[in-house]
Formats: C-alpha cells, sequence, structure tokens
C-alpha cells in the first residue's frame, strides 16, 4: 500500500555558502510536519535581483548588487533619419553588464552638462539651442522643435521595438528632456519643454514598453490615463514633504503616493550626502534616510560612492550602508508550506509574506521540482503564480499548486520551489528565509516517503 506523503520524516534544507573552494554544503534542520517556516528577513542577499544599491556600470564593484546604472547620449544610438546605431551604442553595455549576472537601468539624454551635446548632428544644425555656463556648461535644444521632437519619437519607437521585455533590462528612465534627462533646465526654466512635448515623450515610451518598467522624473509631469514609476533623484536631501517641490509632496498633490504599489520607486542618494549619510553622525543637510525609504518605498538607488569606498569605511559604518541597501525593496520569505498527496500527485501551498517596503515589479516564472536523492527531476510544475501581488505589510498571499506525479512507496526527495530570472545567467530571487539556497532553487524541502 502506497504510504501517505505526510508520514515519515520531513527536514529542512538549506544552502550556505562557505568559502569558493569549499562550495555549497547542506546543513539540515529537522522540520515537524505543517510547521512555520522561521522568517529571516536579514538573510536575503544584498544582490538580490532588481534592488539595492546600484553603482555606474564601469565602477569597480565593492558591494554587493544585481542592478548598473548608465547614460546614453541620443547621437549614440541614432546618426540620421531613422537611421540607429543601437549595437555599438547600447548592446556591448548591455551585454557586459549581462555578462556579470545584472540587469541594466539606464537613461537616454540629449544634454549633460559639462559633457559634449547628445544631440545628433543631422537635428543640431536645424534648431534653436540656448548655450549655459551652469553645472560646467552645455548646449540646451529648443525642445519643441518638431525637427528634434519627431526623431525622439521615432527613436524611442525603435527602441520599444528592439528591447521592450528584454531580460537585460530591469528599468528604463523615461530621461530625453532637461538637463542630465533629469527633466529641468534649473534656474533657465523658461527653456524646458512643452506640456504636449512632455506628453509626446511620456506617450511615446509608454507605448513603447509595455513589457519593461519605466520610471519618471516628477510626477506632476504624468499624462492623464498612463501609469509609471518615478524616481527621485535628490533622495534623502528633497524627499520628505516638508516643502512643495519635495518628492514625496509632489508625489500625494498628484495623487501618486501609492503609485508603488504597482510601479517601481527608484532614484538617487543625492551626490553630495552619499560618503557621509551612513556616518553615526549623518550631514546636517540630509534627512532621514529610513523614514525616507519607508515613506518613498523606493526599490533601488544609485550610489555610486558605496561601491568607490566601502572597503575604507569602519566596520560599523559598513553594517549601517549594508542595512540601508536592505532596506529598499521588497523581502520576500515563505512563511508556511505545506506538502501533501492529492491522489494524482503532489499537492503543496505556501504562505509568503513581504517585510519589505515594496512589491517585486516584474512576473517572474515559478517552477516547482521534484528531485529524487541523485538530483534528477522527477515531476515538474511551471505554477502559476503572481509574485507581483505579495505587498508588505500584510499578514500573508497564499498560493498552491499541484503537480502530476505517481508518488512511489518510499524514497527520500527534494521539493524544489524557484523564481526564475528571465535573463540567462541572472541573480535568482532569494526568499529571505535561513533555508534558501543560491543555486535557482529557492526554497528546498527534503522528505521521505
Amino acid at each position: 500500500m502506497r504510504k501517505n506523503v505526510f508520514a515519515g520524516c520531513f527536514v529542512l534544507a538549506c544552502v550556505i555558502i562557505l568559502s569558493a573552494c569549499a562550495g555549497f554544503q547542506w546543513q539540515v534542520y529537522s522540520l515537524p510536519v505543517d510547521a512555520d517556516l522561521s522568517v529571516s528577513p536579514e538573510a536575503a542577499p544584498l544582490d538580490n535581483p532588481l534592488k539595492g544599491f546600484m553603482p555606474y556600470y564601469d565602477q569597480d564593484f565593492n558591494f554587493p548588487c544585481s542592478l548598473e546604472w548608465f547614460y546614453v547620449p541620443m547621437n549614440a544610438i541614432m546618426d540620421g533619419p531613422s537611421s540607429f546605431t543601437f549595437d555599438s551604442g547600447i548592446e556591448p553595455l548591455l551585454d557586459d553588464i549581462a555578462g556579470r549576472g545584472h540587469q541594466a537601468v539606464f537613461r537616454v539624454y540629449l544634454d549633460y552638462p559639462d559633457l559634449e551635446t547628445g544631440i545628433p548632428a543631422f537635428i543640431l544644425s536645424d534648431i534653436a539651442t540656448n548655450t549655459y555656463t551652469d553645472y560646467g556648461g552645455g548646449i540646451s535644444p529648443d525642445y519643441d522643435d518638431e525637427d528634434l521632437i519627431g526623431p525622439v519619437e521615432d527613436l524611442i519607437e525603435e527602441l520599444g521595438r528592439v528591447y521592450n521585455g528584454d531580460p537585460r533590462i530591469g528599468f528604463i528612465t523615461i530621461g530625453i528632456l532637461g538637463f542630465w534627462g533629469e527633466w529641468h533646465t534649473y534656474p533657465h526654466d523658461d527653456w524646458f519643454a512643452s506640456r504636449d512635448t512632455q506628453l509626446r515623450v511620456i506617450t511615446a515610451m509608454n507605448d513603447a514598453f509595455p513589457d519593461t518598467e519605466i520610471l519618471l522624473r516628477y510626477p506632476g509631469h504624468k499624462a492623464d490615463g498612463i501609469s509609471t514609476g518615478y524616481h527621485d533623484d535628490s533622495f534623502a536631501y528633497e524627499t520628505l514633504p516638508e516643502e512643495d517641490w519635495s518628492f514625496l509632496q509632489i508625489m500625494a498633490d498628484s495623487g501618486e503616493i501609492n503609485a508603488w504599489k504597482t510601479k517601481p520607486i527608484g532614484g538617487e542618494l543625492y551626490p553630495d550626502i552619499q560618503a557621509d549619510i551612513f556616518n553615526l553622525l549623518p550631514p546636517l543637510n540630509s534627512e532621514n534616510y529610513t523614514k525616507c525609504v519607508e515613506q518613498t518605498h523606493a526599490s533601488w538607488l544609485l550610489n555610486y560612492e558605496v561601491f568607490e569606498s566601502f572597503p575604507s569605511w569602519s566596520s560599523a559604518k559598513q553594517e549601517r550602508a549594508e542595512n540601508g541597501a536592505a532596506k529598499l525593496g521588497y523581502t520576500i520569505s515563505v512563511k508556511h508550506i505545506q506538502i501533501g498527496n492529492s491522489g494524482t500527485g503532489l499537492s503543496v501551498a505556501c504562505r509568503f509574506i513581504n517585510t519589505g517596503v515594496a512589491p517585486f515589479y516584474y512576473r517572474w516564472p515559478v517552477t516547482i521540482k521534484v528531485l529524487d536523492a541523485a538530483g534528477n527531476t522527477v515531476a515538474e510544475k511551471n505554477a502559476d503564480w503572481d509574485i507581483t501581488t505579495i505587498l508588505p505589510g500584510d499578514s500573508g498571499y497564499d498560493f498552491s499548486a499541484e503537480i502530476e506525479w505517481d508518488i512511489p512507496a518510499s524514497g527520500e526527495y527534494t521539493l524544489g520551489i524557484s523564481v526564475d530570472n528571465p535573463m540567462e545567467g541572472g541573480k535568482p530571487l532569494v526568499f529571505a528565509n535561513d533555508e534558501s539556497t543560491r543555486d535557482g532553487k529557492t526554497l528546498m524541502i527534503d522528505f521521505t516517503l
């Protein structure tokens, strides 16, 4: 007579990472039937995908990360009407970043102060411009000139045709307009794009990238009926709602304060405070970092200084920086798991909780496998589990699946549950449990029939 799958002994296995030469080693704990798994948010790796601190793509990697940032000038990827140079201007960057198992965040710009213009030559000769000396100087174009905005729309359409849904790309900030593509020309406010031009850029990006998350600098620029994420490029400096121009105040005034539930929030830790924000006494001109993270629900921040200086910081400052990175984004763990015999196979039920500040924003595939003692897959199921629905602060989210399997009378097996990064070589999403593994099977349960 076949034994019920609940019969016998259950053990919970977690992988602990030893030295490079030692590789992986199992450490086994007893797990009673239907027991709650212990939740250990601090066990989540700092380089979990699509969250945390982010460097420029060409920096040293002295701090764990899963994302890398780059700017790209328009003239590097478009050199004539309907003539695009992605193979030389963007492909090498995406491939280089993906080769490290990371995903890219980027922005296209026309005008980057203190750098040569990003406006393609075939456009620059036909449009009016303003020359300035602020921030190191540059050339600000007439953003409303059709000879500019028309090719911009063509570029965005082609970018979407080629790169929408590309797993090498985590997020794209809308860019294009303003100094640094940051949607302002302060202190020359009258140089900025008209509302019509703003809407054309936002609409073009929305249409081009239905499957890749895009982020806008200022909530006040949003277009009716279009949903985007947002990036705060003065994070922990002009974030908290104490002034009319603060990020959170603009979010509130625009009715976007809860946008984070479905769309990502990112940004840049304000450059002037990056070196000292994790001191025991942070800079006087900085805001409370933890409050900024909790109230914005930010998932990622450009923070080049931590990648430059981390090894030289004291151990206490390093710990504060690591805690700061860990606070960003999701922290998903398995609170409860049940395994049963459905009569036609194995039934699996999981309760997930999110103790972070944001959800995970992509519906990555979830795979459930049963492995025999030799590591061979004997049953497999692509579970229709939408992990983007696991919001922070709730008691839990329940998912279940049934795996077709002719359950044998006896034997030792492993149940593996993984959230699969669609990018080849990309970092797996690791659950914040001691039981998490780093081989893609982010939860593994050994059981004996």
